[in-house]
Parts: C-alpha cells; structure tokens; sequence
C-alpha cells in the first residue's frame, strides 16, 4: 500500500496491470468479447453527433437528417450485422436499392451519412479497412468541387474526410 501524496511504485503498478490483464484474459474479456453490431456503431455515432450538436459544431438539421437515414435505410438492412463484417458491395447495395428514384441530393445525403457513420466507427479500428470509403458509396458525383457531395462542399469537409474550420484548423471527422 502507498501513502496519499506519494508517487506509485513503478514495480507494483506493473504487477497490478499484468494481474488485471491476467483476470481480463481468463474471464473472457478483449479478446473474447462479441463483435459489435452496426446499431450499436450507429448508436454512438448519434450520441457523438447530439453533443456536437449541443457545443454548436453540427446543425441540429444534420443530425436529425443523419439520424432519419440510418433509422429508415441502414438499421433495417445491415443494423443486426457485425459492423467489420459489413463488405462494400452490401452497403453499395443498400444505397442502390434506396436511391433508385430520387435525385442527385437524397442520393448524396444517403452516401454522406453511412460514410459518416462508417467513419467514425473505424476510428476504433486502426488498420481495417473502412468500406464506406469505397468509390460508389463515397459520391464522387461530377459537377462536385474536388469531387465532393454538395453536403460536403457546404460543410467544408474535402475530400479525405476532414473538417476545415475558418480558423485554418482542420480535425478528422
């Protein structure tokens, strides 16, 4: 044990940490624990998304597009799916199957918010492959600066996903 106000043991915290890394291992925590599920992905996009909202760093009308499209067109098709189990050619088939009447706008919207979605839930995920990255689901439509949606463009995100602010600093979104 250690008095208040004196500095840790570097020999103990070691041992403390393997011994907590030794009690996760055996009972089946990190490595054993269940996939996450695009809902639960989306679920905490949405939560990241009202407390941008409530600093003022998103519109309100952002969120609650984003929120209508992942309720209407991704949970019901992909929501029970593992989330890094999700392929490019499914979401580019969802968004094909969603997008066939409308026009270039909700086809924007619908793209802009599952590459939103998918790109904040690969923040986790140093390495993986982000398939809402891919050409078909990231909207490279013609006529857009850079080859940006119009969402985008409006937003000041370029094409690599970041932000731009007007004071010159830029953050991943």
């Amino acid at each position: 044990m250690r008095s208040a106000g004196l500095p840790i043991n570097l020999t103990d915290f070691v041992h403390c940490s393997a011994a907590r890394l030794a009690i996760a291992s055996s009972s089946g925590e990190g490595s054993r624990r269940k996939p996450e599920t695009c809902n639960q992905v989306f679920d905490r996009f949405i939560a990241h998304c009202e407390l941008r909202v409530s600093k003022e760093d998103m519109a309100l009308s952002t969120l609650n597009g984003y929120r209508e499209i992942l309720d209407r067109v991704f949970r019901p098709e992909i929501g029970e799916d593992s989330f890094e189990g999700v392929l490019y050619s499914r979401l580019a088939e969802v968004v094909a199957d969603n997008t066939q009447d409308c026009k270039k706008k909700t086809y924007n919207n619908i793209t802009s918010a599952v590459r939103t979605a998918f790109t904040f839930g690969y923040e986790d995920r140093p390495g993986k492959t982000n398939p809402a990255l891919s050409s078909i689901v990231s909207n490279h439509g013609e006529g857009s600066p850079e080859g940006r949606s119009l969402h985008d463009s409006r937003c000041g995100v370029n094409h690599r996903g970041f932000a731009s602010h007007a004071r010159g600093v830029v953050r991943k979104l």
